[in-house]
């Protein structure tokens, strides 16, 4: 925003920039916010003043040393000649945020590790894209914020130069090297964005790999449980083989049979004893009672699937 009387303006503007750490391993890495904010003042023929607050040290560094150099211009002369030095300076913080996003996401590249790995890496993974999402956001605003400043100073060039005697050459400079200023943070917005697209892959490929993982798993399961299958289905065919004599043997055991072999004195014998009827009295009902009571557990655990 800006106003003017008696020919001096005044503006003010705020930017945001998140630094990630660069140093120590890829799981240590901390971050910074810095949240700066500006006030000018301008006032005919050039005299002008800025209060910079919370701004990072190498920025407060930097600006001393540009002002206190040889180099310096000994006047501004145009009311937006300080932004365009300060924005400089912030589009250098904004450059070194990004590819700073850039580097995390490529040694991520580099040194993708096996799916075991991977899978405790998910929450670290996220909190790089949460950064570089950070990272596109702030470029966003910061963008708007440049467009407004640009808006602002073509309004003064329209309706107040005459009136603030500033030469029109110096305003179409101070505009065009706005306007570059504003193509540059697009640059950066621009690989803001890729490493945004380049951490999502990352993450679909950690979680593609992990799923392809545990499908093998499931087919190294599936075959052992084929084996077991094979085996069983073994053993119930030598059980249903052997099955038939044994019961045979196991009744003709009993003590209701009895065989005399037969001798010079008499014949041989083969008698049935009168109580046989007791063995399938309780038999008969016990055999019932288990093929019911398998029906049934069998109804309950097919209910008790499907609702589940």
């Amino acid at each position: 925003m800006g106003s003017h009387l008696q020919q001096t303006t005044a503006t003010w503007f705020r930017f945001l920039v998140k630094q990630v750490e660069t140093g120590g391993g890829i799981d240590q890495r901390g971050y910074e916010w810095y949240e700066m904010g500006f006030f000018t003042r301008w006032k005919s023929p050039g005299e002008q003043t800025i209060f910079c607050f919370d701004i990072p040290q190498t920025l407060r560094d930097r600006l001393r040393t540009y002002f206190l150099s040889p180099s310096a211009p000994p006047k501004l002369l145009d009311v937006y000649s300080l932004h365009m030095i300060v924005i400089d300076e912030i589009i250098q913080l904004f450059d070194a945020s990004v590819w700073s996003l850039r580097d995390i996401v490529r040694v991520t590249e580099l040194n993708r590790l096996d799916a075991a790995q991977q899978g405790s890496m998910f929450p670290l993974l996220h909190d790089f894209a949460r950064h570089t999402v950070h990272s596109s956001e702030t470029l966003d605003v910061a963008i708007d914020t440049l467009a407004s400043i640009l808006g602002q100073h073509e309004w003064f060039s329209e309706a107040g130069w005459s009136y603030m005697n500033i030469d029109s050459i110096v305003s179409q400079c101070t505009r065009r090297h706005l306007r570059f200023q504003i193509q540059m943070m697009r640059s950066l917005r621009a690989r803001s964005k890729a490493n945004e697209a380049r951490l999502r892959n990352e993450i679909d490929l950690a979680f593609n790999t992990i799923a392809q993982c545990d499908s093998k798993i499931m087919v190294r399961i599936s075959e052992a449980v084929q084996s077991d299958s094979a085996a069983m289905k073994t053993i119930a065919v030598l059980t249903l083989t052997f099955l038939p004599a044994t019961f045979v043997s196991a009744v003709f055991s009993m003590t209701f049979f009895n065989f005399s072999p037969g001798s010079e004195a008499y014949q041989e014998a083969w008698v049935v004893s009168e109580k046989i009827w007791i063995y399938f009295a309780i038999s008969l009902p016990l055999t019932v009672i288990t093929i019911l009571s398998w029906l049934m557990w069998q109804r309950t655990t097919s209910r008790a699937f499907l609702v589940l």
